[in-house]
């Protein structure tokens, strides 16, 4: 006679409002009523920490949204743990796994990242230049070896590649920025991050006009940092030619890498250059400042 097999224990949460568990169940259906209002952060934390390593990413990155729009300190801080928490079991999900290359390099990017969104949610003011200096140290090692992943052609599918060249572009402009705000910018009063969750996953059905962004631009003048500019971070613009219907909303800054920040001795993907050559910087070796500068004054000229 067989014995009776014990019941697995539900990590369905208590009281949750999802008339439809089965459903609720799947990270993007959930992350998609986060985004449409229909949930609270902390509904969408609640079944998203209990998922996959897709919800767990999802996770992180709303936490994070939330401790930017919290007023407390101390929640700020918990939300900010619960963010880094989300990202390092989405990493550890991951680890030794062949594929998933997208999902690792947001997820390690993200968790670079996280300590100047988290300071700046917390203390509603700048990062100190040491945080900055180690979070872009961080940052660029992370995207290092995405690249990496790239020019070893380590994913099979031309979509999985297509998603990673698009983290790897956005890392490499909001490093080339932090890089110049460590370099030029003694104040700190001068920063680009990363976008939140949101701002990167706006959208309108059925509209033409896009309102996500992949990075934000912070002045402080003396009365904390105010978003001053955003940019959407394209990695070509051969879909943009000749396709008129792709447009965003007004003062959404449009940059696709190459063209706009290449430079004619690149060979392949300018964004892998750029990562290579920020990462042959960090090493100690000043051979690739100069590519670095020249990119970098591109880039300035197309903020403004």
């Amino acid at each position: 006679m067989k014995r009776p097999r014990k019941p697995r224990p539900s990590h369905k949460p208590p009281d949750h409002e999802f008339k439809d568990w089965e459903r609720g169940r799947n990270p993007d259906r959930i992350a998609g009523r986060y985004l449409d209002g229909q949930s609270s952060a902390e509904e969408a934390l609640g079944l998203l920490e209990h998922s996959d390593k897709r919800g767990l990413l999802y996770a992180a990155r709303i936490a994070t949204q939330a401790a930017t729009e919290s007023p407390s300190f101390n929640e700020a801080s918990l939300l900010i743990d619960r963010s880094r928490t989300n990202y390092v079991k989405a990493l550890d999900r991951m680890a030794g796994t062949a594929g998933f290359l997208n999902l690792k390099a947001e997820a390690s990017i993200g968790l670079a990242q996280l300590p100047i969104l988290g300071y700046m949610a917390m203390f509603k003011q700048m990062p100190p230049p040491k945080l900055l200096e180690q979070v872009y140290a961080d940052t660029v090692n992370a995207t290092f070896y995405a690249a990496q992943d790239i020019t070893q052609r380590n994913t099979t599918t031309e979509v999985e590649m297509s998603k990673l060249i698009g983290t790897v572009t956005e890392a490499a402009v909001v490093t080339l920025g932090q890089r110049y705000a460590i370099r030029n910018i003694a104040d700190g009063s001068w920063l680009p991050v990363h976008s939140l969750y949101v701002e990167d996953a706006k959208a309108v059905l059925g509209s033409a006009t896009s309102l996500a962004w992949d990075m934000t631009l912070f002045e402080d003048l003396g009365d904390g940092p105010k978003a001053v500019d955003r940019m959407q971070i394209k990695s070509s613009n051969r879909r943009q030619i000749g396709n008129p219907t792709m447009a965003y909303a007004d003062g959404i800054t449009l940059l696709h890498f190459n063209p706009d920040l290449a430079l004619p001795s690149d060979t392949g993907l300018s964004q892998v250059h750029t990562v290579r050559q920020a990462a042959t910087e960090l090493a100690g070796q000043q051979s690739a400042s100069a590519h670095l500068d020249a990119r970098t004054e591109l880039l300035l000229d197309i903020i403004g």
